[in-house]
C-alpha cells in the first residue's frame, strides 16, 4: 500500500518526543511488509514557509528519506468549492492539497494526526482511508502479526471501587482542579461507571462516568429534554488504549443499556477545543449540538434513544438508523438476508456473545466496534445501504445471533481497494484478504444493531416455522419470515411505516 504523509505527522514525529515511538513501530512494520511512505510536495512548501530557519534546515534535511508524491492532481477553486471545503488560510489550503491527492486516488491511505482533515474527509466519504498514528499502527499489526491479546470484559462498577490515583484521571485533574472534590462526592452517592481494564493489568483503559435524571434542564437558555435522560459525566480512553476501538465500545455499552432500560436521550458535555475526536465520534453515531452550558464554556450534544415525536421521515433507512439507533427502518422497500459466518469469524465480530467469555482475540479492536466489515464470495447483487441482515453463526450453533444493517456493499477482486476499505473494521488478516482477493469479493460494511437475547434463533426453530435455509451462503429472507424472526428475538424497535 501507498500511504501518504500529512505534513504534521511529519513535524511531529520526527522532533525528538516521546509518541515518535508510535510512528517507529509503524515505519518499521509498514517497511517489512513492502508498504510505501510518501510526502506530498505541497508538505516541502509549507516546510519552506517555516520562519524559523533552525527547524527549517533540520526538517528538510530529514524529509529527504521519504520518497516524494510525483506529480499528484491539484484541485482548482471549483474543485474545493464543490467539495466544500473551507479554506481560510495557508494551513487550510496546504490540508485540501494533500487531502485533494488522496480523493484522486494518489495513494491508499493517509497518515495524520489533524481532526479537521479526519472532518473533511468524512465530508467526502473518503475516511476510512485516513487514520491517525495509533490507528493505523493497530490496523496494520492486526493485519499482519496477529498477536493474541487478552483483554477483559466491560465491567460495571461504583466509583469507590475504583483507585482515584490510576493514571487515567491525571489529565481530568489538570482541566479540573476540584477532580478530586467532585470525585469524592460522587463516589459517595454511589455513583456507576462503566471500565475497561487493559491487558488483565489494574491500568484504566476507559472510562464512562454517567447518572439518571428526569426532565433535566441542560442549556444556558433553558432547553431541557423531557423524560428519563441518561447523562454521560465522564468518557474518556486512556493513551495507551487509542485506536483499540474502545470508543466505539463504549458507545455500543451505552446504548444498549438506554434502550433495555427505555431512557428517552443521551447527552453529553464537552470543550470541542479540546475533545475534537470525541465530537466527531459521537456525531457519527446520532449526538447532535443541542446548545451551550457552564456560561459557555461548554457545548452540549443529544442523542435521542425514543422515537416519540420523531419526524425525520426524508431521511433514507441507514441515516435514520445512525440518528435514532438502534431503532430502524423495516419496509418492504428494504431487503432482508441472512449472512452465514465461520464460528472464528464470528468469536472475532461478536466476542461480547460468546459462551466463554475470556476469550483470547487475535483482533480484539474488532470486537469493540459497532462499525464492522463481512467479506465473502457469496453470488448476491441485490444488497444495498439500509439493508438489515441476520448473522447466522454456522457449523456450531447453527443458529442467527445477531443483527445488523448494510452501510455500503461493494464487489472487488482488487486487493488494495479492498484493503482501502476494510483496513479498520475488518476480522480478516492481511493475507486472508489477499487471498479472498484472488477471485471476485462481496464487501459488507454494517453497524452492528443488537444481538438477540440467549437462547438465539436456531435452525431447528426455523425448521419448525416454515423459515430454514440452506445457510451455506448469503440468502435474502421474506419480510413475513423476517417479522417473525424480530418477533422470536424480541426486538421492538423496527418502523414499519414512516413516522409522522
Amino acid at each position: 500500500m501507498n500511504i501518504l504523509i500529512d505534513t504534521n505527522i511529519f513535524i511531529y514525529f520526527e522532533d525528538y518526543k516521546v509518541i515518535d515511538e508510535s510512528f517507529t513501530k509503524l515505519y518499521n512494520l509498514c517497511s517489512k511488509f513492502n508498504h510505501n511512505f510518501f510526502i506530498h510536495p505541497s508538505s516541502i512548501d509549507d516546510i519552506n514557509n517555516d520562519k524559523n530557519l533552525d527547524r527549517r534546515k533540520v526538517s528538510l534535511s530529514k524529509i529527504q528519506k521519504y520518497s516524494v508524491l510525483e506529480n499528484p492532481k491539484f484541485p482548482s477553486e471549483r474543485d474545493i468549492e464543490s467539495l466544500g471545503f473551507a479554506e481560510n488560510n495557508s494551513h487550510d489550503k496546504i490540508d485540501n492539497i494533500i487531502l485533494y491527492a488522496l480523493y484522486r486516488d494518489s495513494a491508499n491511505l493517509l497518515l495524520t494526526q489533524d481532526i479537521g482533515i479526519i472532518k473533511k474527509a468524512r465530508k467526502i466519504g473518503i475516511d476510512h482511508r485516513v487514520m491517525f498514528v495509533q490507528q493505523a499502527l493497530h490496523s496494520f499489526n492486526k493485519l499482519h502479526l496477529q498477536h493474541e491479546i487478552y483483554y477483559p470484559n466491560m465491567m460495571n462498577k461504583y466509583l469507590y471501587e475504583l483507585n482515584k490515583t490510576d493514571n487515567i484521571f491525571e489529565s481530568l485533574r489538570e482541566d479540573y482542579p476540584e477532580f478530586d472534590n467532585w470525585f469524592s462526592k460522587i463516589s459517595q452517592e454511589h455513583r456507576k461507571c462503566w471500565i475497561h481494564g487493559y491487558n488483565g493489568d489494574t491500568k484504566i483503559g476507559g472510562i464512562l462516568i454517567y447518572k439518571d435524571e428526569n426532565n433535566p434542564i441542560v442549556t444556558n437558555d433553558d432547553k431541557a429534554l423531557r423524560g428519563k435522560v441518561l447523562k454521560i459525566s465522564t468518557f474518556k480512553i486512556s493513551e495507551h488504549m487509542q485506536g483499540w476501538k474502545l470508543g466505539e465500545l463504549f458507545i455500543k455499552t451505552v446504548f444498549a443499556y438506554a434502550n433495555k432500560n427505555k431512557y428517552e436521550y443521551i447527552y453529553l458535555t464537552t470543550r470541542q477545543d479540546k475533545q475534537e475526536y470525541l465530537v466527531s465520534l459521537i456525531e457519527d453515531f446520532g449526538f447532535r449540538y443541542f446548545g451551550r452550558c457552564d456560561k459557555d464554556r461548554d457545548e452540549v450534544f443529544v442523542k435521542q434513544i425514543s422515537i416519540n415525536g420523531v419526524n425525520n421521515t426524508h431521511l433514507n433507512a441507514i441515516d435514520f438508523h445512525k440518528m435514532y439507533s438502534p431503532s430502524i427502518k423495516c419496509r418492504t422497500n428494504i431487503n432482508k438476508f441472512i449472512v452465514p459466518v465461520k464460528p472464528e469469524y464470528h468469536n472475532i465480530l461478536f466476542p461480547e456473545i460468546e459462551d466463554d467469555k475470556r476469550l483470547f482475540y487475535t483482533h480484539p479492536s474488532v470486537g469493540n466496534t459497532i462499525k464492522k466489515a463481512y467479506l465473502s464470495h457469496a453470488n448476491t447483487n441485490q444488497m444495498k445501504s439500509g439493508d438489515l441482515l441476520f448473522f447466522y453463526r454456522s457449523q456450531d450453533k447453527m443458529a442467527i445471533t445477531t443483527l445488523g444493517i448494510v452501510e455500503k456493499t461493494f464487489k472487488s477482486a482488487d486487493f488494495e481497494q479492498i484493503l482501502e476499505e476494510v483496513a479498520k473494521r475488518t476480522v480478516y488478516s492481511y493475507d486472508e484478504i489477499r487471498e479472498l482477493a484472488k477471485k471476485e469479493t462481496n464487501i459488507i460494511l454494517f453497524r452492528l444493531i443488537e444481538h438477540f437475547d440467549s437462547p438465539f434463533i436456531t435452525k431447528d426453530w426455523m425448521r419448525e416455522n416454515n423459515i430454514y435455509k440452506n445457510c451455506q451462503s448469503i440468502c435474502k429472507v421474506e419480510d413475513d419470515y423476517f417479522y417473525k424472526i424480530l418477533d422470536k428475538g424480541k426486538v421492538r424497535y423496527c418502523i414499519e411505516k414512516e413516522v409522522d
